[in-house]
């Protein structure tokens, strides 16, 4: 038998800016690579994020509020969006475009923690699995 179950999250904070959104994620990581044209929205709710920008073009619009962000461009290719110190920042990012030829959307607003029990008549397993709730 498989049970899955997840936390209200109605009143949730904010997710980290690590690469899965929890306080012990991985604070310095690549959002995306080879983008061509860009619209990032970020809002910071506490703590400091860094973003690297590299060949960023006049094509991009950013939309960066809240607590202490401090946006790094440079003309170094490939085209990338990092984020530095994630893990010791919070808050709502939304950034979409055009990366090798595609469109995206990359978003995050809350972390949920999701449970996952496997039982049979021998064994139980349970898991703990952080979720992303774009918003």
């Amino acid at each position: 038998m498989v049970n899955v179950t997840w936390e209200d999250w109605t009143y949730k904070g904010y997710a980290n800016f690590s690469d899965n959104g929890t306080a012990n994620g991985i604070s310095n990581w690549t959002m995306i690579e080879n983008v061509n044209k860009s619209n990032i929205t970020v809002t910071v709710t506490s703590g400091t994020l860094y973003i690297n920008i590299t060949n960023s073009t006049p094509e991009w619009q950013t939309n960066v509020t809240g607590a202490t962000v401090y946006i790094n461009t440079s003309n170094v290719s490939p085209y990338k969006i990092i984020f530095l110190n994630g893990a010791n920042a919070s808050g709502n990012f939304t950034i979409t475009g055009n990366a090798s030829g595609k469109w995206f959307i990359r978003a995050r607003d809350y972390i949920i923690n999701t449970s996952i029990t496997f039982t049979s008549n021998r064994v139980k397993a349970e898991f703990w699995i952080p979720v992303s709730v774009p918003w």
